[in-house]
């Protein structure tokens, strides 16, 4: 069966097209026409679920990828959970990287974007903390120090959280599962 063959909607009054697909995003919408010719566009997955559900969702209410493969609208990949939680479920997150501070030697953990903002305006570093940079401020103004070279650039690393190891327990709740 194909997807214009799935095509059908539980409200008589409206027109659907599509499903169509949209590079940009990368992924497949249908748009709504109404009678009173006002146009509303979501996402193929958001009406394969409404149809699965005979429902509306709610404005609260989004459809998950779970394998994270928008352009995989099987129906068994699909789950309705809150905005909230799919928000927390789907960021991207930046990788810390680790550092070696250049005036105490201390390891410390800091993101990329901000180290990639110093060597950017030039600053040495990088410093574990505010307080070495201080202190390496002082030294340079007071000549007891020579200039450090410009901090190194560093690529930002990204990674998701597991979904596996999750359990959307209720509204706006998010455990991790036990491991044990």
């Amino acid at each position: 069966m194909d997807k214009k063959e799935k095509l059908k909607h539980y409200d008589s009054t409206i027109k659907v097209n599509g499903p169509y697909y949209n590079k940009k995003q990368d992924r497949y919408f249908v748009q709504y026409v109404y009678s009173d010719k006002t146009k509303r566009v979501i996402t193929y997955a958001k009406y394969l679920m409404e149809q699965f559900l005979k429902r509306k969702l709610s404005n609260e209410e989004t459809v998950d990828h779970i394998d994270r493969n928008r352009k995989n609208d099987v129906i068994d990949n699909l789950q309705v959970i809150d905005k909230s939680t799919h928000s927390k479920l789907d960021a991207k997150r930046a990788k810390l990287i680790e550092i070696t501070c250049v005036l105490c030697g201390n390891k410390a953990f800091k993101e990329a974007n901000n180290l990639r903002g110093n060597s950017k305006q030039g600053k040495a570093g990088p410093f574990c903390s505010k307080s070495c940079a201080g202190k390496y401020g002082v030294e340079i103004q007071n000549n007891r120090m020579k200039e450090l070279d410009t901090q190194p650039t560093v690529e930002s690393e990204y990674y998701y959280i597991d979904k596996s190891a999750v359990v959307v327990k209720s509204e706006n709740t998010v455990d991790l599962k036990s491991t044990a």
